[in-house]
Formats: structure tokens, C-alpha cells, sequence
């Protein structure tokens, strides 16, 4: 038996089949095509299902960029993919596949699929994405913790320094205030000044260090997961850097955490895959 873990994007649809194990047994991405029509983008992702499902699939697990209804498996709000805004995708899923389909939020699926691959016993894992956004979900004793309302783990949308933490950090903020795209600057800039700290990004790092230490105040996790594109280029440059200001900043409250990234790009869709297993 095998479950399908998919992860929807503004660029990409990722579908990944996995086993019970949860280890990847076959994968397909397509264009999502989100400037087109409803129509097409599901066409899309109804060919990446069929391209990987077998037999043997069992259930649908779907890691979602934005609010998300989990009972009723409505999407509340798709801010990178506006065509499914208000789309019940769960049944238009089930219908179409004859498969039971579940849907989360991207960051708290992340958040429970990497502390899974990870083998994770943590009491409060925090998992925190940025890439083109800022996310994050929290699980607590093994399971999503979602707060009274259903959105606890929204911390992209914190305000430090006047402007929200996804503008400060995620690849289209940094681009808006240094005029260089995540990739250009840490791939090709950093590089050539031997991986010195820029002036530049010096109030990105000083907000990412009292994001994580504000964090750790708030939720007192023993494990905080980073993940995504942009967090790859801050923890490959500046992994060091960043521990030591985040440890600084909380050095008169008792506290003992550990941080770690999560190198794989599946771990939504892997963590989609697993919840659904369990419903």
C-alpha cells in the first residue's frame, strides 16, 4: 500500500508516492500554470496524480500554500495559486481520483513530515519555512498543534523592525530591499567577498536571530526545523552566525533547543503523505 504526498506551489506541482515507511518510491513535478484558468491547473495536477499513483495508492495527501479548512478540505485562501481561491479540492480530489483526500497547510505538513524523516522525538517541534514565503507549524508531542481558531504557526506574518517577517526574509522580500534576487546574492555575490557579512543583509540577519529567539520565548520548543530555498542560502552562509546572535538574545532564560535544516525539498508533501495515512 502506498500513499501520494502533493505539494502545490505558484511555480510547481510536486506528487511523490510513498510506502508505509514513508520512503519515496516514485515522484513527477509539473507546471502548476497558475496565471491560467481553474481548469488547467487542475488538468495539471490530475496528469502529475496519474503519472505516479499505482494500485496499490491508497489515499491523497495535499500540502497547501496558504489557509486551509482541514475538515471540509476547502481552500480558504490560495494567495500564489488565486484561480483555486474558495475551491473545495479534497472532493473535486475524491471525485476525480475515487481516493480519499486530505489537505493541510504547507508549513505545519513540513513541519510534521521533516521531524518524521528526521526521527524526531521532540516534545514541541517547531518547522519553519521561507522561501517565497514565511510559514510555520508546530507539533507537540506528535501531533499538529493548531491553536483555537486553526491558525496557530502563522509567524511569517510577525512584525519585527516595522515590516512583517516575510518581508524581511523570504526570497521576493529580499529582493524588493536589496535589489537582488536570493539566488544572485547568496550564490554569486557572497561567494566573491569570501562569505563576509554585507552591510547589506545585516538587518536581515539581526531579524531572523529575534525572530527565532521571540520564537523560542513564545513556544519553548526543544527542536526547531528550518526548511526552504531561501532558509538553505542563510544556513549554508550563515549558520553560525545566526546561532550565535539567537543564543545571545536568550542568554538570561533557561532554555535548551536544537536546530536543524532539513535538506530535502519534499519534506510538505512527505509530511501530507503521512497525515493522510492517519485519517
Amino acid at each position: 500500500m502506498n500513499t501520494l504526498g502533493i505539494d502545490i506551489g505558484g511555480t510547481k506541482i510536486y506528487v511523490g508516492r510513498f510506502n508505509q515507511k514513508l520512503e519515496l518510491e516514485a515522484e513527477y513535478t509539473i507546471a502548476t500554470e497558475a496565471d491560467k484558468t481553474r481548469k488547467h491547473t487542475l488538468s495539471n495536477l490530475l496528469k502529475a496524480i496519474n503519472e505516479v499513483r499505482n494500485e496499490q495508492t491508497q489515499s491523497l495527501g495535499v500540502a497547501w500554500a496558504g489557509f486551509v479548512d482541514v475538515k471540509s478540505g476547502q481552500i480558504i485562501k490560495a494567495p500564489n495559486v488565486p484561480n483555486l481561491d474558495g475551491f473545495g479540492l479534497c472532493n473535486y480530489l475524491t471525485e476525480q481520483t475515487k481516493l480519499p483526500a486530505f489537505i493541510e497547510n504547507d508549513a505545519r505538513a513540513f513541519a510534521y513530515g521533516a521531524r518524521q524523516k528526521l526521527a524526531l522525538d521532540s516534545t514541541m517541534c517547531l518547522g519553519l519555512i521561507i522561501g517565497t514565503g514565511v510559514g510555520g507549524g508546530l507539533v507537540y508531542k506528535g501531533e499538529i498543534f493548531y491553536g483555537a481558531h486553526g491558525y496557530a504557526g502563522e509567524v511569517g506574518h510577525l512584525v519585527l523592525q516595522q515590516k512583517e517577517v516575510e518581508a524581511w526574509l523570504a526570497g521576493p522580500g529580499l529582493k524588493t530591499q536589496l535589489g537582488l534576487s536570493a539566488e544572485t546574492l547568496f550564490s554569486e555575490i557572497l561567494p566573491l567577498k569570501k562569505q563576509s557579512l554585507l552591510p547589506q543583509l545585516e538587518n536581515q540577519l539581526s531579524v531572523f536571530s529575534q525572530w527565532l529567539s521571540g520564537l523560542v520565548l513564545a513556544f519553548d520548543p526543544d527542536t526547531i526545523i528550518l526548511g526552504g530555498g531561501t532558509a538553505r542560502y542563510f544556513w549554508q552562509h550563515f549558520e553560525s552566525e545566526i546561532s550565535t546572535r539567537t543564543q545571545a538574545q536568550l542568554q538570561n532564560y533557561p532554555h535548551n533547543f536544537k536546530l536543524h535544516f532539513y535538506n530535502q525539498n519534499n519534506a510538505g508533501a512527505t509530511g501530507a503523505a503521512a497525515l493522510s495515512q492517519l485519517k
